[in-house]
């Protein structure tokens, strides 16, 4: 009982003694409307921004979002996570797609593959796109999830080429994963296409390749949602 009565003693003064600090405080007020500006390149005069398209995409979503992550630099801690998140396997996607068609290059040599070679190629895409990760973080993929993920690798991939290439006019690809600079008012943005090819009439096709249901009216309006694609079209002006 002495030892509690003492504790609760101890705690009472520790409270007094806070209570004591807080009243005695001296605050200062500074009126500060200047942020940090973005850096100027003394040459071009222009701004170069890290981010890409995602500055653009958090200026029209959130203003005091891409205030701290393309000024301040402030990033959000890492969560750490079980196997593969949903950027990770959407990368995954990228890479099956970019490698096959650095192999295959136009839709005349997509048709003159039977289903058995074009499965063949994607089954050697998934392969080489998992290489590094089971390489780097062997314990985010265990044999089997690698299993199952190469399987989804090549299925989704498989059924693009079949709903979407097989049909298209002739073309040739271009680019794959082809970094570009664009000029956005007075920012200087790197951004990284996904793929670019020319058609037969010599117009050229900018793909973004999106694993989810993206709507074609995020591109537009004053602050769009998805701006990618309209700057990446800006590349090839």
């Amino acid at each position: 009982m002495l030892n509690v009565a003492n504790a609760k003693k101890s705690l009472a003064c520790l409270l007094q003694w806070i209570k004591q600090i807080f009243s005695s405080r001296q605050t200062e007020s500074v009126h500060d409307t200047m942020g940090v500006p973005l850096p100027v390149h003394p040459q071009s005069g222009l701004c170069p921004t890290p981010g890409g398209s995602g500055a653009i995409q958090d200026q029209a979503a959130c203003p005091f979002r891409a205030y701290v992550r393309y000024r301040l630099q402030a990033r959000a801690l890492l969560e750490p996570h079980a196997g593969l998140d949903a950027l990770e396997r959407g990368t995954l996607v990228h890479a099956v797609l970019a490698y096959f068609w650095r192999h295959v290059r136009t839709s005349a040599a997509l048709h003159q593959l039977s289903d058995e070679q074009r499965q063949a190629r994607l089954q050697e895409a998934a392969t080489q796109a998992l290489q590094r990760i089971v390489t780097q973080r062997p314990w985010a993929l265990p044999e089997n999830f690698a299993a199952i993920e190469h399987a989804r690798l090549v299925r989704l991939a498989n059924q693009w080429i079949q709903e979407v290439e097989l049909s298209r006019s002739p073309f040739e690809v271009t680019d794959t994963e082809a970094t570009r600079t664009v000029q956005c008012g007075p920012l200087q943005l790197e951004v990284r296409l996904d793929r670019v090819d020319q058609t037969a009439q010599g117009s050229r096709v900018v793909i973004d390749y999106k694993t989810g249901n993206p709507e074609r009216s995020a591109w537009f309006g004053a602050r769009p949602k998805e701006p990618q694609l309209p700057l990446y079209l800006l590349t090839t002006e």
